[in-house]
């Protein structure tokens, strides 16, 4: 897909497209003992090419940025889940004449069924971005509105209001 932002004078201040994918590698749902669990790895990936027009600077920024990782994720018997995944990235600019910069992230997550429409989330994440290590915690919750409508937010990184059309699946 490609996005495309008006500025308040009406022309476009940034345009990117790019790819996502995640493909699962193994599932296993485990039935043994009267207890249920499901687990998942999965291989993912992103490609992403940007431009931005900021008023700031004679041309406009392209920056080529990406990453490829893996993720491992659980649900038990109580239905909470956890999720493990890190990533390697790049970022490239073009007009900065270096190689591209190298990246890192991991992030490790839980939940905590609260009641049957509330779920409490939990977890940290360390990035190395721009020469720096930054490791801080996230915190947030999921909430079932209705069996179509949920509500997700995890400070300081993540919202989001969703709407699940086929109800059936």
């Amino acid at each position: 897909p490609q996005t495309q932002f008006r500025s308040y004078n009406g022309n476009y201040e940034s345009r990117w497209i790019g790819i996502n994918a995640s493909i699962p590698v193994y599932r296993s749902l485990n039935t043994a003992g009267g207890e249920r669990s499901f687990t998942q790895i999965s291989l993912t990936g992103s490609l992403r090419r940007s431009t931005t027009d900021i008023s700031l600077f004679t041309e406009p920024r392209i920056m080529t940025t990406g990453w490829l990782g893996g993720s491992w994720s659980y649900i038990g018997e109580s239905k909470n889940i956890y999720l493990i995944s890190g990533h390697v990235g790049f970022a490239e600019d073009k007009l900065n004449s270096g190689p591209a910069t190298m990246r890192v992230r991991l992030m490790a997550l839980g939940s905590y069924h609260l009641s049957d429409p509330l779920v409490a989330i939990y977890g940290v994440n360390y990035s190395a971005l721009f020469g720096r290590d930054l490791l801080f915690p996230l915190l947030g919750a999921r909430w079932t509105i209705d069996d179509g409508w949920s509500a997700t937010f995890i400070l300081p990184v993540s919202f989001s209001l969703r709407y699940r059309a086929n109800r059936g699946t």
